[in-house]
């Protein structure tokens, strides 16, 4: 159970490690357009622009609160997880993670699709459910074959939601450490991961991440 324990967090920590090295510059960019607006918006308020200034600082506040909650998102998934009581939506639990994973796909010049349906609910643990996920994302952004397009949908399926991972062209392994890592996460929640090609080979593939739902939030 211990070692259990370690290997849970020392991916854990690979796993954001490698998100944020991804991000890196993508987090770089609101900086360095804070520091050239600061400075643009200094000479407007000397020359008595306010009206142009006052446009800039509109500009300074979204890239701070673009930064804002980049970080925010790395440093959300790096705290310990907590005990939901209730089933969790899966549509929220995934879609607080879109912003990290739309940048993430930016600075890797993918394009990025999300899809996600309402009304599904499950039991297991957010963490299971975030990190299964990121496990999937990163076995992607770490094979050798250059992705081009990836999609994020989720459905019901009978007594599971479903949440599918489909890559353009196909570049999932099932021998994959990542790929293990998500199954190893999902498994103990009796969850499944199946991985397969699109109908045409080479194509695309998918990865279902298929956990047991709850049919409502009661």
């Amino acid at each position: 159970m211990e070692n259990a324990t370690i290997d849970k967090r020392a991916n854990r920590y690979d796993v954001v490690s490698r998100l944020a090295d991804d991000l890196a510059h993508e987090i770089r960019n609101p900086l360095n357009a804070i520091v050239v607006n600061l400075e643009v918006l200094r000479r407007r308020i000397g020359s008595g622009a306010n009206d142009k200034a006052l446009e800039l600082t509109d500009v300074i506040d979204e890239e701070i609160g673009r930064l804002t909650q980049l970080v925010d998102q790395l440093v959300f998934l790096m705290r310990p997880s907590r005990t939901d009581s209730h089933p969790i939506p899966i549509d929220e639990t995934i879609g607080d993670m879109r912003p990290v994973l739309e940048t993430q796909a930016s600075a890797a010049r993918i394009v990025f699709e999300m899809e996600m349906a309402s009304a599904l609910f499950t039991r297991v643990p957010r963490d299971v459910v975030k990190f299964a996920l990121l496990n999937l994302l990163t076995s992607l952004y770490v094979a050798d074959t250059a992705i081009e397009k990836l999609r994020i949908e989720s459905r019901a399926a009978e007594s599971f939601a479903e949440i599918a991972v489909t890559s353009h062209p196909a570049a999932f392994e099932n021998e994959s450490e990542y790929v293990r890592q998500a199954r190893a996460m999902l498994e103990p929640a009796g969850g499944q991961l199946e991985i397969g090609e699109l109908s045409a080979a080479g194509i695309g593939s998918r990865a279902v991440l298929r956990i047991p739902a709850s049919r409502s939030f009661v």
